[in-house]
C-alpha cells in the first residue's frame, strides 16, 4: 500500500531535543552539531596531505560517525551495527537506528526540499516501506500521536530509520535528522519529520565538498535490522 501524502512536521530551535530524546537517551542537537564539527576538522586536516582526492569526504563521514557513536555507545547504550557493510548505530530499546548520509541543497532548511544525494537502491525502498508501518499501530492511530504521548514503536519486525543528512556549502554546513515516508525512482520522495540542526560555520581557510564525495562512493544501502 502506497503512504497517504502527509504534511511534512518541522522541529526547529529549542523543540529540537525534546523529540531527539524520544529517539534515544543522549541524542540532542549539540551531540549531531559536535560530531559534524569533528567531520569538518577531520576533512580540513586530509587536505593539508596529499591523500587520493576522495578521501577528504570519506574522513568527514568517517569521523562524523564515530563521534556520534562515542557519545552516544560509550555513554548511552546505543549500539553500533556494521552488517552488510552498512553503518548504523541502533537505539538502546532497538526501536530506532540512524543512518549518516550527504544530502542535497536544501538539507537543514526548513523550506526547500531535501533528499539523499546518492540514489540508493531496493533495501532503502524496504525500509521507507517499513517506516509506514511503524508510524501507526494496529487501529491506525497516527504516528503523531504516538509523538505527542511520547511512545514508541510497538513493531517488532525491526527498527524504525531516520537519515543525519549532512550537506557542505560554501561558508557552512548545514544538518538534519530526518524520518523518509515515501520512496521514487531511488530517492526519499518525503519525510514524516525534520529535526532542523543548527548551522555550522566554516572556517575561512576551509573548502566545500562536494555532495558526492561525502562519504562512501558508490550506492549506499540500507538493511532491515530485526528488533532486539
Amino acid at each position: 500500500m502506497q503512504p497517504s501524502i502527509v504534511e511534512t512536521k518541522i522541529f526547529k530551535g529549542d523543540d529540537a531535543d525534546p523529540r531527539l530524546a524520544l529517539i534515544g537517551p543522549g541524542l540532542t542537537a549539540s551531540a549531531i552539531f559536535e560530531a559534524v564539527t569533528k567531520g569538518v576538522s577531520a576533512k580540513n586536516d586530509a587536505k593539508e596531505r596529499p591523500f587520493p582526492i576522495i578521501y577528504p569526504g570519506i574522513a568527514a563521514w568517517a569521523h562524523t560517525v564515530a563521534a556520534l557513536r562515542d557519545t552516544l555507545v560509550t555513554g548511552h547504550n546505543w549500539k553500533a551495527s556494521e552488517t552488510d557493510n552498512f553503518s548504523r548505530t541502533i537505539s538502546p530499546d532497538g526501536n530506532h537506528q540512524f543512518i549518516v548520509a550527504s544530502g542535497t541543497a536544501h538539507t537543514g532548511l526548513e523550506h526547500g526540499f531535501a533528499t539523499t544525494t546518492r540514489k540508493k537502491g531496493k533495501m532503502t525502498k524496504q525500509v521507507v516501506e517499513a517506516n509506514w508501518d511503524l508510524f501507526t499501530f494496529a487501529n491506525q492511530t497516527p504516528f503523531a500521536a504516538m509523538v505527542e504521548a511520547g511512545l514508541q514503536s510497538q513493531n517488532q519486525d525491526g527498527p524504525s530509520t531516520w537519515y543525519i543528512l549532512v550537506h557542505f556549502a560554501k561558508k557552512y554546513v548545514r544538518v538534519e535528522m530526518s524520518i523518509p515516508h515515501a520512496f521514487t525512482d531511488g530517492r526519499v520522495s518525503a519525510w514524516r519529520e525534520r529535526i532542523i540542526i543548527p548551522h555550522i560555520e566554516l572556517p575561512d581557510y576551509a573548502t566545500a565538498i562536494d555532495p558526492h564525495e561525502f562519504g562512501p562512493s558508490g550506492f549506499i544501502d540500507i538493511a532491515v535490522v530485526p528488533g532486539g
